[in-house]
């Protein structure tokens, strides 16, 4: 029979059966455990094990109803696999993460808040462990003997336990464990000859550790950080940090004979074979351990800043007096006008200075400064308070609106050094111009005071007084099937590498292949549904569905695994993508996101439960990109903030270059931000905008494609020491064939006035 039959005959039995949670235990404990031909043909055994867990959580008859009925159901599964346990088990795993994993952990959650305290300690700290835990919990015990003599293993765990919660008897906390549903535990027979007892978290615990630990979390003084910071006070960093982080790479425990630094003994407990420290405190010494590494590095970063800071500064005193030697100062300096205004020639011999004022058409950016006294100041490392004072300001700088259109505008710099400013003033110039059409991507939700000064309509993921409510569909629409499959694949990649999950492109084209029969499945049931008709147009399935396919494909489900419990699990996901079929018929619905004459996206999440992530905010701009591309947006500009510079997929990044090259050639135009160069999305003709940059790398890239009169060399030794809201704009060229200058800036705050 199909291996669809089977996926649906799982997810009925869990639906059926999502209201009772003797029967969800009962099939997530076959789900967890090591079945495979042997235990399936002892499946009584199993589920008489099954049956004695059960007892420990719920009442007598709850607990043989549930184990009866669920070995029936598991019995019919394997039937319909062709007895493969690892199939059944696999898509069974799939369906309780994705239907009811969220349900019982509440479940779970709301048990421990009836603990008492001594109970609630050794909660917290098991749960701390599976957390921390970098490979899956297993136990082993002979047959008919106590736990305890599971050995070295369970004896490491149980003594870190037990440091948290000291007056837990050993034999009332194995009880307390099986009777909460933090582990499992099945006898199974692994051979003809040995049995071992096996204890493993359960999948419930599992998936829900973070919020289980909220749940029950200790209240925690942190009084081991100032112990810490004592400990790397008078000990050799070096030291100190080795006997750390082996205490962190080892959860807490030491065998002896071990050194245990007498300043932090008061935290370490002595247990028997062990020096133990409980997890709560054991976290408390990895956030510390992180912060310090942070130090270390930036103290690193500053050093070569320094010595870098030293030889720039050499450099552009003798690019200064080696410039001032060729160069005879000018008696006067002329001038240039902006886009749309006449513009005198510059003599070759004088600076080339662009001194812009504003008219009809311009966009008012900020203060002229006088670009070879900027430079002077930089290479001396004048204090930035005395830059103002010590700069000549030559007037007011504003760009043509007719320059940004054509154009395309990108601005680049590091975190912290005001492109947002930029970006904003720039916006707000196009917004007051009556005949510009703008559409803005907003990352952060921190451009909406723009929409509502010029009246855009402004839509979210959270409806309010504000703002429409809007969600775009995960697997693009619009294209035929093939592309759509390698661009979900190519999304689904992106989000596992922003994730630190690797993906390779072999792993992509199995995943394109997968969405590609999920869609020819879909438009062979719309023809047993409607007419011949629907397998002619474009499929358009869910994310659900593709998630499933992963899940139940050998190579990648692990992949769907994640995707299920890390992305669809999300409260929020549903608010933000269109993931069922269901959706997608609304989605059909959905009015038309693109008219009018300004839109400002808000893909923040502001307003939702949880606020986006990176990974979605990714994933977000490249899908509304292709919906706009599907929509023929045309004549517009689209502002895009801190995205481009972020791919880690090549193969996504291929698609983004593509649709705003396709975006381009509609008349279109584009105002970026970035970290980087983003020359190659924007085009080369661009207007840029250059901020500080910090890194050798990142400032070679930059200008190496920088155009502009002012040597390289010059500006490489500058542009590190740009103070916040100061830039360099390129040399460009006009449609007219008029250029203008770089010049330098200092651009001014947008202030919205109180009317």
């Amino acid at each position: 029979m199909p291996i669809a039959d089977l996926a649906d005959t799982i997810s009925a039995a869990v639906q059926r059966n999502r209201g009772i949670p003797a029967m969800l235990d009962a099939y997530g404990e076959f789900a967890d455990s090591p079945i495979g031909p042997l235990e399936v043909q002892h499946l009584d055994e199993v589920f008489a094990r099954i049956e004695e867990n059960l007892l420990q959580r719920f009442p007598e008859v709850a607990s043989r109803r549930a184990a009866s009925a669920a070995r029936n159901d598991v019995l019919s599964f394997l039937s319909i696999s062709g007895n493969n346990p690892d199939r059944v088990k696999q898509i069974l795993q799939a369906d309780l993460r994705k239907s009811v994993s969220q349900p019982m952990g509440l479940s779970i959650a709301e048990r421990f808040a009836r603990m008492n305290p001594d109970e609630r300690r050794a909660i917290d700290a098991t749960l701390r462990l599976i957390r921390n835990a970098t490979a899956d919990i297993l136990f082993r015990a002979e047959a008919g003997k106590p736990l305890a003599t599971a050995g070295r293993e369970y004896e490491r765990f149980f003594a870190a336990v037990k440091a948290e919660a000291p007056q837990m008897r050993e034999l009332r906390y194995e009880k307390l464990i099986v009777e909460k549903g933090i582990f499992n535990k099945l006898l199974l027979k692994s051979s003809e000859r040995e049995n071992y007892s096996i204890w493993i978290p359960s999948l419930f615990a599992k998936d829900n550790v973070d919020m289980l630990v909220e749940k029950v979390a200790l209240p925690s003084e942190h009084v081991i950080l100032s112990r810490l910071r004592e400990f790397f006070a008078t000990t050799p960093a070096e030291d100190a940090t080795h006997f750390l982080e082996r205490l962190v790479d080892n959860q807490g425990v030491l065998s002896k004979p071990a050194e245990v630094p007498e300043v932090i003994a008061d935290f370490i407990q002595d247990q028997g074979n062990y020096f133990v420290m409980s997890p709560i405190e054991l976290d408390d010494v990895a956030a510390f351990l992180s912060e310090e590494e942070e130090k270390r590095q930036a103290s690193i970063r500053a050093e070569e800043e320094r010595k870098k800071l030293k030889e720039a500064e050499e450099a552009a005193r003798r690019e200064e007096e080696l410039r001032m030697r060729r160069r005879p100062r000018p008696e006067a300096v002329p001038a240039k006008v902006v886009a749309g205004e006449q513009q005198q020639q510059v003599s070759d011999v004088a600076p080339q200075i662009l001194v812009s004022r504003g008219g009809q058409g311009s966009i008012y950016i900020g203060k002229q400064l006088d670009l070879s006294g900027l430079v002077s100041v930089l290479a001396r490392r004048t204090p930035e308070s005395q830059i103002p004072s010590t700069v000549k300001v030559i007037g007011d700088f504003y760009l043509g609106a007719d320059a940004v259109r054509s154009l395309g505008v990108a601005i680049v710099g590091s975190s912290g050094t005001g492109r947002s400013t930029t970006l904003r003033r720039i916006v707000d110039g196009l917004g007051s111009l009556a005949s510009q059409y703008v559409i803005v991507i907003d990352q952060k939700g921190e451009h909406r005071g723009l929409a509502w000064k010029y009246q855009w309509e402004v839509l979210a993921f959270s409806r309010d007084s504000q703002a429409r409510e809007f969600r775009i569909p995960f697997v693009p629409r619009g294209v035929q099937n093939e592309e759509a499959a390698e661009f979900t694949a190519e999304l689904i990649q992106e989000w596992f590498l922003q994730s630190g999950l690797n993906c390779t492109d072999q792993q992509v084209a199995r995943i394109a292949s997968l969405v590609k029969a999920s869609m020819m499945q879909h438009n062979a049931q719309e023809v047993e549904k409607r007419s011949q008709a629907a397998a002619s147009s474009p499929a358009e399935i869910s994310l659900e569905r593709v998630v499933r396919a992963m899940s139940e494909d050998q190579e990648l489900s692990r992949f769907g695994q994640k995707l299920s419990k890390s992305f669809l699990s999300r409260a929020t996901a549903s608010k933000i993508f269109y993931l069922s079929e269901l959706d997608k018929e609304s989605a059909k619905a959905t009015p038309e996101l693109f008219q009018g004459k300004g839109r400002l996206f808000d893909i923040s999440g502001r307003g939702l439960r949880d606020p986006t992530t990176k990974e979605e905010r990714q994933l977000l701009s490249v899908l509304l990109l292709h919906e706009m591309l599907s929509s023929k947006v045309r004549s517009t500009v689209i502002v895009l903030e801190d995205v481009l510079d972020r791919f880690k997929s090549q193969r996504l990044k291929k698609r983004a270059v593509e649709i705003i090259q396709k975006l381009h050639e509609a008349g279109n135009s584009f105002i970026v931000s970035s970290r980087t160069q983003a020359r190659e999305f924007v085009g080369d003709r661009c207007i840029e905008i250059l901020h500080r940059m910090s890194g050798e790398k990142a400032v070679t890239e930059e200008l190496q494609g920088f155009h502009s009169d002012v040597a390289m060399k010059t500006l490489a030794s500058i542009v590190g020491y740009l103070p916040r809201g100061y830039v360099i704009t390129s040399q460009f060229e006009m449609p007219d064939g008029i250029k203008l200058a770089s010049s330098a800036i200092r651009v001014e705050p947008l202030q919205f006035s109180g009317t």
